[in-house]
């Protein structure tokens, strides 16, 4: 995750997103796949909610195109 777009966003809700993210790696090594799915997509969804640059690394874990670019709102 962009070290700007934890100064820039509620940095509480970038840091859930990218804990999230990361439960869902452990998941996935796990071999709980369904579970690191959705895991993926809670984290996903605040990613995008911030703007984050991070959420291209959520989608390729999903298997999600790359959004569209984003201007950042700071």
């Amino acid at each position: 995750m962009a070290a700007g777009a934890r100064l820039c966003h509620a940095p509480g809700r970038a840091a859930q997103g990218e804990v999230l993210a990361r439960l869902g790696d452990i998941d996935s090594a796990v071999g709980n796949k369904a579970m690191a799915k959705a895991v993926w997509r809670r984290a996903l969804a605040i990613l995008e909610e911030l703007h984050d640059l991070g959420a291209d690394e959520v989608r390729s874990r999903l298997g999600i195109a790359p959004g569209p670019a984003v201007p950042s709102v700071c």
